[in-house]
């Protein structure tokens, strides 16, 4: 025997109120979502926040400069970046 679906919505379009057994068969899914919100404000996705990031710019470079940089490999970014730092503390 097939079970009657529950008829929350009329054909007039008016929605029927919620009977006891109907509640009782909610309720638990209620209370299992009832500390999601609470969860998900406390856990922090990601690495976490450096006290000094650094900051994205576009840049317009030479080809010659930027070609020299990539031509020594990988952490070309960072040595380019301590290059920029060491002229600061020469000038």
């Amino acid at each position: 025997m097939k079970k009657q679906p529950h008829n929350l919505i009329e054909d007039s379009g008016e929605v029927n109120p919620l009977n006891s057994a109907m509640e009782i068969k909610l309720s638990p899914l209620g209370d299992s979502f009832a500390g999601l919100a609470e969860y998900s404000q406390k856990r922090k996705a990601g690495r976490p926040k450096k006290a000094n990031p650094k900051i994205e710019v576009k840049l317009r470079i030479s080809p010659e400069v930027l070609n020299a940089f990539k031509a020594m490999g990988k952490g070309w970014q960072t040595r380019m970046n301590e290059a920029l730092k060491a002229s600061l503390e020469s000038a």
